[in-house]
């Protein structure tokens, strides 16, 4: 063990190398920039409503930590909402310490974007990938709801970049292995990381035909991925009867029964993604994107050699072309066959070789500038980012800001019972129940727009209370008029300040009328 002398010796040595670098003082400044701007819109949401899909990973955490039922579907990923957000809810840090996290995984978002920009190209594109992952305005609304979508960033990207250092650049075994270790786990953390099996697949066919079956560390990868998935099999397998419930509900979403019925494509939806694609990086960015698809003209020119495996060199930019495309593909493929709809947030783990793609565009005309007049070009480097940027920064305080309060009385209304009711009693709810699951912690039951069923909860169940929310759907707000049973609103909701908006009410069951 060091002295204490020695570690302050240590450290001091050791922040004298990193400090003496430019390079790592640019990075320092932009993930503290991007920490800064994901504070200011941290205390700007301070107490905002969970939406839908964060009240079930949040109301599933809860479960393991806490040991209070979720009612989130079987086909929720719950990995990431066991193993984090539950001891987190255990250890009494709870949603304001999984909000805090998103933020520090905002942060891992940032430095992996360098990262990716550093391997595949250079500093300098890993840098200005940063600064753009620092701003880009979907990241910074994201950051301030729990979407597990950072989350898929971080994980794709070091799924990628430990492939690409550890079996295509031939380092050490443990990068491959820790590489299909994070495929193994992130299937089960979030769905969309599973687009990480034909990428990589499809590369290695390409590249090496069948060879990579010959290939040791191609196996000892897949034993681990097996490994860690088998806990996360057994468990779904155990409480619902399926290996991966997800899997089974796309396919009945999407009508497709391993191929006994036709499915059902609307074509309207098939290029989605593509279509919308330039309004997500906004004018400056999407130009310079453009122009950084001149990286794949050698792929292009010499596929042809790169198959006979004559130009190794190429591999690199078939493994970030088929990066990019494999979330267009199969989001796309998504939407067009099943209830999904364009997201921009389903492209998060492409955004790293999208903003470097974006940095290489800015760094060829820097090079076109540079010979002219150097200070011209780096002035022009940091006015088009500034630029960018500052539009970014204006987008995500309005988008932010106008989607702050959705959904608030949700969560007065779900404060509220929990206020006044006790562990065991039922309350019944129209259309939505998660978010009352999550905030009321009582159990919940939900009768949809269907009043005769909802009259016979009451008689089945005796609710405590009966609510109907209509932030969703067509949710009955006449449920009282047409139940059969006497019934007294005891809270009632409105969306507006002048209160002519009924959003949510609150009933007590007083008897059956007359």
């Amino acid at each position: 063990m060091l002295d204490l002398q020695k570690r302050k010796e240590f450290f001091l040595e050791w922040f004298r190398k990193l400090t003496s670098d430019k390079t790592n003082l640019i990075l320092i400044g932009i993930l503290l920039f991007a920490l800064a701007v994901r504070i200011y819109f941290y205390f700007k949401t301070s107490g905002q409503a969970l939406w839908w899909d964060e009240a079930d990973y949040l109301s599933i955490g809860k479960d393991f930590g806490l040991g209070i039922s979720d009612i989130a579907p079987p086909y929720r990923a719950r990995a990431i909402a066991m193993l984090i957000f539950g001891p987190l809810y255990f250890l009494g840090l709870g949603e304001t310490g999984i909000r805090i996290l998103e933020v520090i995984i905002s942060l891992a978002g940032v430095y992996v974007t360098f990262l990716i920009g550093k391997e595949f190209f250079d500093e300098k594109i890993g840098l200005i990938a940063a600064f753009i992952m620092a701003v880009f305005y979907e990241a910074l609304f994201w950051t301030n709801r729990i979407s597990l979508d950072h989350y898929a960033l971080v994980i794709f990207a070091l799924i990628g970049y430990f492939f690409w250092k550890g079996y295509v650049k031939n380092g050490p075994t443990w990068m491959v292995a820790l590489s299909f270790g994070l495929v193994g786990f992130g299937i089960f953390g979030y769905e969309s990381i599973g687009v990480a099996i034909p990428f990589l697949l499809l590369f290695l066919l390409v590249t090496e035909h069948l060879d990579f079956l010959k290939n040791k560390k191609f196996w000892i990868a897949v034993a681990v991925a097996i490994i860690v998935a088998i806990p996360f099999l057994i468990y779904n397998y155990n409480e619902y009867g399926s290996l991966y419930p997800r899997l089974d509900k796309e396919i009945e979403r999407s009508n497709v029964s391993l191929g006994f019925e036709e499915t059902q494509i609307d074509f309207t939806e098939l290029f989605s993604f593509f279509v919308n694609f330039p309004g997500l990086l906004q004018g400056i960015f999407f130009v310079l994107f453009i122009i950084g698809l001149l990286y794949f003209m050698d792929l292009f020119l010499g596929f042809d050699l790169l198959l006979k495996k004559k130009e190794p060199y190429l591999k690199k930019h078939l493994f970030l072309l088929f990066w990019l495309l494999a979330f267009f593909v199969f989001f796309s493929l998504l939407v067009a066959t099943g209830p999904f709809y364009y997201e921009p947030r389903y492209l998060f783990p492409i955004l790293p070789i999208v903003f470097s793609l974006v940095g290489f565009g800015l760094m060829k005309i820097y090079r076109w500038v540079e010979p002219h007049n150097k200070q011209i070009a780096i002035v022009g480097v940091l006015l088009i980012l500034g630029v960018g940027g500052y539009f970014h920064l204006v987008q995500a305080n309005d988008l932010i800001l106008l989607k702050k309060d959705s959904f608030a009385m949700e969560r007065s209304a779900g404060e509220w019972l929990k206020d006044n009711t006790f562990l065991g009693d039922n309350i019944s709810v129209c259309t939505n129940t998660v978010p009352f699951n999550y905030y009321a912690e009582r159990n919940i039951l939900t009768f949809g727009q269907n009043v005769t069923r909802g009259d016979e909860f009451v008689e089945l169940y005796n609710p405590k209370y009966v609510v109907v929310d209509a932030y969703y759907w067509d949710c009955v707000l006449d449920y009282a008029e047409q139940s059969k049973y006497q019934l007294s609103p005891v809270q009632v909701y409105y969306v507006d300040e002048a209160r002519t908006q009924v959003v949510i009410i609150i009933y007590e069951v007083v008897g059956e009328k007359n």
